[in-house]
């Protein structure tokens, strides 16, 4: 089985399994693997969420940091343009 799929089930020594993808907390990466369902199911969506929100969380500071680098270095160089060609 590839990709997330958490209905997928089979039948193995008579015991059904359910596939959980598995979230590594470390770098939220995903892999399949057959577990019972039930404590499989709420460590999928907590990591899931976790990972996420982190993702999220740094990308929004990543890009505000370089919209205010940025601007910061437009106007820097705006003033400069400009104290070098005599129109300060």
């Amino acid at each position: 089985m590839t990709g997330i799929d958490l209905y997928s089930k089979e039948t193995a020594n008579r015991q059904e399994y359910t596939f959980f993808p598995r979230i590594d907390k470390h770098n939220c990466t995903v892999e399949n693997e057959a577990t019972t369902a039930t404590r499989t199911y709420y460590y999928y969506y907590y990591y899931y969420y976790y990972c996420y929100y982190y993702y999220y969380y740094y990308y929004y500071y990543y890009y505000y940091y370089y919209y205010y680098y940025y601007y910061y270095y437009y106007y820097y160089y705006y003033y400069y343009y400009y104290y070098y060609t005599g129109f300060i």
